[in-house]
This record gives structure tokens, C-alpha cells and sequence, in this order.
């Protein structure tokens, strides 16, 4: 192991062990001083082979700094490290493409929104040259978040097939995503996929935050549906919506008198179909109703796809098809579909697959 390399390696195991509460902050100090003495008695020259972890270890050294001066809380730590990972993990990515990012002209073909197991096996199994053109494929934020959960597991270490994932999704969709907007819902635009990788990695503390919120969430479903006292019959989600418990849930939002007595639920989703507040976060709200719900819920440890096929539900309300490998999603989306009249369908890739691709 080259020098630096071992050095990082030291300091991110001392900030582990001082965020678990197994090393003191005079401890902390110490570790420093040491650190600092060994170095500076050493007069080593930087290995060109060791030139990179030695800018990495400069900012680790950085960071380990502002906490010894209490200027970052331990709390924040994990958040700091994720960020100096991130960064570095960026400037690795040589995967470019022409930033296109703005107005598209129009789509006259069906947009087709799938989610991110439908990807990975179209990734796996189906060349480019096979996807159809039938077909606008359009990808969201939500792939790009899936692939940094992955970079992440791999803590942040680089890895050529990030670019080729990227190219693939690129050349699949063509560059077009539906991206949030606050004046429109979600809007339809041209952007690489680099773009939108770049921005989940250097926010992730973002996703971290919303992890967490849907953990518990997912943790403490059954209370809520005790205490709120929701009852449904039936192992399935099949109109679960239109049950006397999910009246009695939705009862508290402020649209559901407006949806009650709309005969045409269409109308009420045209209605509501561009509004930011809507999608993310009525929305959610309802994908929550349905899981707190549901009599054979999704295991509380499997928050992170959960919370992401939420959002993968929520951009899918914008396409003509939305093709799902999930059977879970399938039974959400189509239920979700059906409640708000949202005129969009619901498949499975299995039976669609001969639609996606040319034989």
C-alpha cells in the first residue's frame, strides 16, 4: 500500500471510530499531532504513483482539521466524507456527451417511462440496435439516484461500467428526461444523464435525509394503521383507494372534497397533473396511504428501492406507458392509475417486451 493511500485510509477509520463514540475529540487531537509529527519528520516526496491519494488525503486532512477545531459536528461527518468521495468520484468519470439540456421540439411518438429493473435488464439483455423506435424512451432523475445507491454500496470507488451505464441510458432514451419543475409539475427536456448523476452525487446528503425519513416511515406503518385505526380486507391493493379506511385517511387533504365530487376522475387529474405540490407530495402521500394499507407490505429493510420506486410512480404519471419489472410497483401503479384517473399505462416488461424491442 502506497503511503498516502495508508494515511487516507487511517484518517477515515479514526473519523468512524470518533462518529461511533469509540475515540475521544483529545484523542482525536492527538491522532492528529502524531499524524502531522510523522510526516513533517519523514520529508517524504510524493510518489507519482501515490500523487493522487495524496490530494484525496489533503482533503480528508482537511476535514479532520475543522472537526479538531469543532468547526464541523460529528453528525455532519458522514455527510462531509460522502462529499470528498463524491467529488472524487466525479472527476473519475470521463463518460461526456453534448450538454443539450432544454426544450425539445415536439415528440411525436408515446412516451414510455420504465423503471430501474426494467433498465437493468434491457442493459443486460438487449443491444440498442433491438430497442424499437415505436417508442420515446425517457429516463428521470430517479435512474440516476438508483445508480448512485450503487456507487455508493461500492463506496465510491470507480468503476468503467458507471460509463457505459450511462451511454446505454443516454442512447436509449436519447437524452430525454422528465425533470421536476415548480411552475409546471414535470417538464419534458434534453439533458446527457452525466448531468443529472453529477447533481444526486454532490446533494447526497439529500438522498441520506430522505433514506432515513422513509426508514421510519416503513418502520412504523403498523402504528400508524393502529392508531388511526385503518382497517382493509383482501391480500391484494386491488381498490384499496376506494375503501372506507383510505376515505378516512385522504379525508385530510385538502383536494379530496374537489375529487369526491368529480364524477370524472380524468378531469380532476388534468386538473391537478401540473402541479408541483401534487406530484411530490400528495402524491407520495397517497403511495403511503396505500402502503399503510396493504395487508402483505414491502419488508420495513427495503426503504431504499421503496423510496425510489415512489419516485419512479410519481414521474411515470407523465407518460403514455410505463413499463415496470416489479410486481409490487405493477399493483401500486395500476391502483394509484385507476384513483386518479391518470390515463397512462401500466405494463409489465415481460409481456411488453416484444414491444420494446425488434425481432
Amino acid at each position: 500500500m502506497l503511503y498516502f493511500e495508508k494515511k487516507e485510509k487511517e484518517i477515515l477509520d479514526v473519523l468512524d471510530k470518533y462518529q461511533r463514540n469509540m475515540v475521544t475529540l483529545d484523542e482525536l487531537k492527538a491522532f492528529q499531532k502524531e499524524v502531522q509529527r510523522e510526516i513533517l519528520a519523514s520529508g517524504l516526496e510524493v510518489d507519482p504513483d501515490d500523487n493522487y491519494n495524496f490530494l484525496r488525503y489533503e482533503k480528508y486532512w482537511i476535514l479532520l482539521d475543522s472537526i479538531v477545531r469543532e468547526k464541523v459536528a460529528k453528525e455532519k461527518i458522514k455527510a462531509h466524507v460522502y462529499a470528498i468521495k463524491a467529488n472524487d468520484f466525479m472527476e473519475r468519470v470521463a463518460f461526456s456527451n453534448e450538454d443539450t439540456t432544454g426544450p425539445l421540439g415536439k415528440i411525436d411518438k408515446p412516451l414510455l417511462y420504465f423503471d430501474n429493473n426494467t433498465y437493468i435488464y434491457l442493459k443486460k439483455y438487449v443491444p440498442l440496435e433491438r430497442i424499437t423506435k415505436k417508442y420515446q424512451f425517457v429516463y428521470s432523475p430517479a435512474h440516476l439516484e438508483e445508480m448512485a445507491n450503487s456507487i455508493r454500496r461500492e463506496d465510491f470507488k470507480y468503476n468503467e461500467s458507471v460509463e457505459r451505464d450511462l451511454r446505454y441510458l443516454g442512447n436509449l432514451t436519447n437524452n430525454v428526461e422528465f425533470l421536476p419543475n415548480l411552475q409546471k409539475g414535470i417538464v419534458v427536456k434534453s439533458e446527457s444523464p452525466y448531468n443529472p448523476l453529477r447533481r444526486v452525487i454532490e446533494n447526497f446528503d439529500g438522498t441520506v435525509l430522505s433514506e432515513e425519513m422513509e426508514q421510519d416511515f416503513m418502520e412504523n406503518r403498523s402504528r400508524i394503521k393502529a392508531e388511526l385505526s385503518l382497517k382493509v380486507k383482501g391480500s391484494t391493493i386491488e381498490g384499496v383507494l376506494s375503501s372506507t379506511a383510505a376515505k378516512k385517511a385522504l379525508s385530510s387533504f385538502d383536494w379530496y372534497p374537489e375529487y369526491e365530487q368529480e364524477a370524472e376522475k380524468r378531469l380532476f387529474w388534468e386538473k391537478h397533473k401540473n402541479s408541483y405540490s401534487f406530484l411530490f407530495t400528495d402524491l407520495a402521500c397517497i403511495d403511503r396511504i396505500v402502503d399503510t394499507l396493504d395487508n402483505n407490505p414491502e419488508p420495513a429493510r427495503k426503504y431504499r428501492s421503496h423510496m425510489h420506486d415512489t419516485t419512479h410512480l410519481i414521474y411515470a404519471t407523465q407518460s403514455d406507458i410505463f413499463v415496470t419489472n416489479d410486481g409490487r410497483l405493477y399493483d401500486k401503479a395500476t391502483e394509484i392509475f385507476r384513483f386518479l384517473g391518470i390515463p397512462g399505462k401500466v405494463v409489465d416488461y415481460k409481456e411488453f417486451l416484444p414491444e420494446m424491442t425488434n425481432a
